[in-house]
């Protein structure tokens, strides 16, 4: 990326990704991390796919790997032993894993096919069994900061900070659809709202370390075309400021759309312009 004030979005299903460094600024050691999601799904491959994914992961050696939410599909049911069967492919992977939550895990939960549950008691069964402890899942785990072990009220346990390699990363949870507006919009303001102070603290913290980058990563993929602008304003609208401030890079990394790799280089922002990398 050439320009510092614009935002680079990469939507993964399985992919390395190489994060340049800022000419302006100490190159830092090199590094690769992976980000996959939507997987395993409602195929009856699914598991030997992640298997493969699982294996390929090891087999590079990446520093860390995130999964960016839809840990299984709108069609599964939500009942605790679906996610008791996915989460021994996530104990395999060797490095760090950062996992956070897409809205087949909790909010699409209310569906007949899924089981009919309430959606926030998934929603607290998923921050009990993935997020109890301030550090990431696979063999290897790394201490993460936990938006709610900081002092103010209402910050998430599965919105998480870490460094590697001088660079900033943090994880939002924002989720496919119109990430639960339509279904419960109390839920949907209180998340919205430690969503956007979440990324005033990782700018914040960026600007303390002199970090050359950001790295957010989240579910939705809240730049598609005819994205709700009800749901997802805010939140593109506080990215896009934020990167313009920063004079930084900033990578996006999300799920929901399945695309095997791309990346998207411009954003429109608030006021209508377009900033291109």
């Amino acid at each position: 990326m050439s320009h510092p004030h614009c935002l680079a979005a990469a939507g993964l299903a399985a992919a390395v990704v190489l994060l340049p460094a800022v000419s302006a600024r100490p190159a830092p050691e090199p590094f690769h991390f992976v980000a996959f999601g939507d997987m395993p799904y409602d195929t009856p491959g699914d598991y030997a796919r992640l298997q493969n994914v699982v294996e390929a992961i090891n087999a590079a050696g990446p520093a860390f790997a995130i999964h960016v939410g839809d840990l299984k599909g709108g069609g599964r049911s939500c009942a605790d032993e679906t996610y008791a069967r996915v989460r021994p492919y996530f104990d395999r992977i060797a490095p760090a894993l950062i996992y956070t939550p897409g809205d087949n895990d909790w909010a699409d939960c209310d569906r007949l096919v899924a089981g009919r549950f309430d959606t926030r008691e998934r929603l607290a069964f998923l921050r009990r069994e993935f997020f109890a402890a301030a550090r990431s899942l696979g063999r290897s785990p790394v201490p993460v900061r936990r938006q709610s072990d900081g002092p103010a009220a209402g910050g998430l346990p599965e919105n998480l900070q870490w460094e590697h390699g001088g660079i900033v990363f943090a994880t939002l949870h924002v989720v496919g659809a119109d990430d639960n507006l339509g279904d419960d919009r109390d839920e949907f303001e209180a998340r919205r709202a430690a969503n956007l102070a979440w990324i005033d603290e990782a700018f914040r913290r960026a600007a303390a370390l002199d970090s050359p980058a950001i790295v957010l990563a989240y579910h939705a993929d809240m730049f598609r075309p005819f994205a709700s602008w009800i749901a997802f304003g805010g939140i593109r609208t506080a990215l896009a400021d934020a990167a313009a401030a920063s004079g930084r890079q900033v990578l996006l990394v999300h799920g929901d759309g399945h695309p095997i790799l791309w990346t998207d280089r411009s954003l429109r922002r608030a006021a209508g312009r377009r900033c291109r990398t």
